[in-house]
């Protein structure tokens, strides 16, 4: 599975960078999607996948992976979300890429534009999760990989509609949390298998 991510994380990670010549184009295609409904929801999910909601669920596994003495687990679950936190907040202060300014912005934003860092949380969460649950039977592990899945693009969509990421912001968000993640897990297994 980690290979399967690696891939998915250099494929999403090269078409962000084809992307740049659509990013506006796209930009003005969600603005005009925009309703009442569709805001309200895309609001409460720009807030439920920000750090403070990724810390707080970070902190609860924690809790519960130092309760149930899983040190292992706990350390791929340190690495991986302090990594992914500080991938996406390096790479933002590197590049420099100023927000979008073509459509209206209907949350504040802080930063930089690049890379969307709530698209890294969304993808790094949702391959964390799958390294978590690689030992459930096949059937729970596909409906919760289609949850998880589905749950990280609605996120970095939601980005695009609110007007604070361009498209190719939250590709290159998905494919560094997919890459980061995945090469930590091959780390991993490599050291497992010494």
């Amino acid at each position: 599975m980690a290979y399967y991510l690696l891939f998915l994380g250099i494929f999403l990670s090269v078409l962000s960078g084809l992307m740049l010549k659509i990013d506006n184009s796209l930009l003005i295609f969600a603005e005009h999607l925009r309703n009442g409904h569709l805001n309200s929801i895309a609001v409460i999910l720009s807030k439920s996948g920000g750090m403070p909601a990724m810390l707080l669920l970070f902190g609860l596994c924690a809790l519960f992976f130092l309760y149930k003495k899983k040190f292992h687990t706990l350390s791929f679950l340190c690495i991986g979300t302090f990594g992914s936190i500080a991938i996406g907040w390096v790479l933002k202060f590197l590049v420099d890429r100023p927000r979008p300014s073509i459509v209206s912005h209907l949350v504040p934003s802080y930063g930089t534009s690049f890379p969307s860092a709530h698209s890294i949380y969304a993808a790094s969460l949702a391959c964390i999760t799958l390294y978590l649950i690689r030992h459930l039977s096949s059937s729970r592990r596909l409906f919760l990989l289609l949850f998880v899945g589905c749950w990280a693009m609605v996120m970095g969509l939601s980005r695009i509609y609110l007007g604070v990421h361009y498209p190719s912001d939250v590709m290159a968000g998905w494919g560094l949390g997919c890459t980061w993640i995945s090469l930590l897990w091959i780390f991993q297994n490599l050291k497992v298998n010494q």
